[in-house]
């Protein structure tokens, strides 16, 4: 499944929904903080 999760910078839920085999992204209008800019 596609996701897409709003106002998130720390990515935390970008990547919890990664680990389950979804393609997440997440957007924020403060730089990225979790390690993934290409997730971002």
């Amino acid at each position: 499944m596609k996701i897409l999760i709003a106002c998130e910078e720390s990515q935390a839920v970008c990547k919890e929904f990664r680990k389950l085999g979804h393609e997440a992204f997440s957007c924020d209008i403060l730089p990225c903080s979790g390690g993934h800019p290409e997730w971002y």
